[in-house]
């Protein structure tokens, strides 16, 4: 009988990661109706400060579960300073970001601002459906059981590669 468990334990899974790339996937989705916006309200300008401001938000969510994924290595304080401390560098970036754009003409600093602020909330709101909190099935909820047993058997395949070095 095979005692092996189902799901591999959290930390061999970089869950943030995988839900990063998930938003970052998703905001290139939302990338043409973003710009299109911006080009209809501010023009060619606008469609600047909005792609600008897409960069942003994916480099953002995909740095912040960099830093995430090492902190929950380390431990919880480890992960909520590196959530706190991402958050403020976010902060202070687009900040001087925005300030330094504002005196570039090609550039509209408020579909800037505008989109990271909208794009960064749309986001996650939109991903909140598709996260599973159990236990049994962090990150990304899987469409379905097969999905499960085919990363279950990725990882136990992964962990003998693994034990055989």
């Amino acid at each position: 009988m095979d005692t092996t468990p189902a799901v591999a334990p959290d930390h061999e899974i970089d869950h943030e990661t995988e839900i990063a790339r998930d938003l970052a996937r998703r905001a290139l989705f939302a990338a043409p109706i973003v710009l299109g916006v911006a080009g209809l309200v501010a023009g060619w300008p606008g469609v600047f400060g909005a792609a600008l401001g897409l960069v942003v938000v994916g480099a953002n969510f995909l740095v912040l579960a960099r830093l995430m994924a090492t902190g929950a290595k380390a431990g919880a304080q480890a992960t909520a300073f590196a959530g706190m401390l991402s958050y403020a560098v976010m902060i202070i970036v687009i900040t001087l970001m925005a300030v330094a754009l504002r005196n570039i003409s090609q550039v509209d600093v408020a579909s800037f601002v505008v989109t990271i602020a909208v794009v960064h909330l749309a986001l996650l709101f939109l991903e909140l459906p598709k996260l599973g909190l159990t236990p049994g099935a962090p990150g990304l909820k899987p469409r379905s059981l097969a999905q499960i047993d085919k990363k279950s058997a990725n990882r136990k395949s992964d962990s003998r590669k693994k034990e055989s070095r």
